[in-house]
């Protein structure tokens, strides 16, 4: 339900993501629909490049089930798109939530964290990438069940391995494939750490890695067999020129973390980003920023700061151009100089601090003694917004206010507004959530006990 709210405009066909979606994804799942709906396999794409295979395209859907079972239903369309857009929004939320169970995270907690990733900057702000999307609607599950079959590597568990990620290979993009490759490396790499201190199984670890690898390369050997024999033929193949022509605008920049507590600024009238809009969202709630503070000064667990550091470290990949850390892994890790988009590896860095801000949470509900002090933090941040909607209100050209509120009612695409105007309401709502928050506090009210 909160999904279907949530996401109104795609849910009741209101609108649907253009550009990439339109463009390209759109297209390639119609002809594949097409092709599956007449009962062939989808071999060849005849209205493109004077045709070509595009089984062998990864970007297409032509391997991934969720594309065939919305084409058996009815041909692939617009409606489709926002159908399949839906879904996978679900599907990330859900993800996380069994993550969080996973985790020993009490049940209330982990549905916040769903809501929380479903609803995250990535999710919202990259809608018109779909392929995007879904990678990240798998990632919480390919992690979920590595996790479970760790502890309990049965073969039901690795099988549900495979297949997720059998989903998640067949219909993301594939950098994020490529990503979430050494995201299992630097796994196994810790489980073989805890190995070498006696503190776990290396059969356990070759086991699951070893089964995991078999059953998905039998899952998944036609769609590597189509894409191995179409590699002579694909530009990037060789990899991609490091250029600003390529690089510069596809990146999350410095800039971009002011959505971390007020995302509406990214959508402003404003030259301040200079990259592509839906390259700038990394919103991931404001109550799980004042959580992650809060535990940070109060509990200084090594597993909540080794998360928050992570997660910075990884940002720091996403500024792309701005920093040198994604070049260096351009130069010397296999397989990143095939993509673009620095900007994806926020979702990785989203996904770490949602899960600090829901164990931070978790810690915090089964520590009533610490109600007084998530008050003092709750005053540092009205203090700070407080500042915020002021500066706001003092730049901002009122003038444009009613095209504003005009353009908000007909749900137009672009604001008229300039970048104070966003800061000055984003502010206003966030100091008013942080006062109720405050309030509630202070009359003893926060007892998450009851959630």
């Amino acid at each position: 339900m909160a999904c279907i709210v949530g996401y109104f405009e795609i849910t009741f066909f209101i609108f649907t993501p253009k550009w990439d979606n339109i463009d390209a994804f759109l297209p390639y799942r119609h002809i594949v629909g097409t092709w599956i709906s007449n009962g062939h396999f989808p071999l060849w794409n005849p209205y493109q490049l004077l045709g070509y295979p595009i089984h062998s395209d990864p970007q297409s859907g032509a391997w991934y089930p969720i594309v065939w079972l919305l084409s058996l239903i009815n041909e692939y369309d617009l409606y489709s798109i926002n159908i399949e857009l839906s879904l996978h929004y679900f599907i990330g939320g859900l993800g996380m939530f069994m993550l969080g169970r996973t985790l020993k995270i009490k049940d209330s907690i982990a549905f916040i964290m769903g809501l929380t990733y479903m609803f995250s900057g990535f999710m919202v702000g990259t809608s018109q990438i779909m392929v995007m999307i879904i990678a990240a609607a798998w990632l919480p599950f390919s992690i979920n069940y590595l996790l479970i079959s760790l502890k309990k590597p049965t073969f039901k568990n690795l099988f549900l391995l495979a297949f997720v990620n059998f989903l998640s290979l067949t219909g993301s993009y594939p950098a994020m494939t490529i990503i979430l490759v050494y995201i299992y490396l630097m796994i196994a790499g810790f489980y073989l750490y805890l190995y070498f201190k006696k503190q776990f199984s290396l059969k356990t670890i070759l086991i699951v890695f070893g089964v995991q690898t078999v059953l998905l390369l039998l899952l998944t050997g036609g769609y590597f067999y189509s894409i191995y024999e179409m590699l002579p033929y694909m530009a990037r193949a060789g990899g991609i020129p490091y250029s600003d022509s390529l690089f510069a605008k596809v990146g999350f920049p410095i800039q971009g973390f002011i959505s971390f507590l007020l995302p509406y600024a990214t959508v402003a009238n404003t030259e301040l980003f200079q990259t592509d809009i839906s390259m700038i969202n990394g919103y991931f709630g404001l109550f799980s920023v004042v959580f992650i503070i809060y535990g940070l000064i109060y509990y200084r667990s090594k597993k909540l700061i080794v998360l928050v550091l992570s997660a910075a470290f990884i940002l720091m990949i996403a500024a792309g151009m701005q920093l040198p850390f994604h070049y260096f892994l351009y130069q010397f890790l296999p397989g990143f100089n095939l993509f673009r988009h620095p900007s994806i590896f926020r979702i990785y860095a989203l996904f770490l601090l949602i899960i600090a801000s829901g164990y931070s949470l978790n810690l915090y509900s089964e520590d009533p003694k610490k109600f007084k002090n998530i008050s003092l933090v709750l005053k540092i941040g009205i203090a700070f917004f407080l500042v915020v909607v002021i500066v706001g209100a003092i730049k901002t050209n009122y003038t444009l206010m009613d095209d504003y509120f005009r353009a908000l009612i007909q749900l137009k695409e672009k604001s008229p507004l300039n970048l104070s105007g966003h800061i000055l309401i984003q502010g206003t709502i966030q100091l008013i959530f942080l006062t109720i928050a405050w309030f509630l506090a202070k009359k003893g009210k926060l007892n998450t006990r009851k959630i």
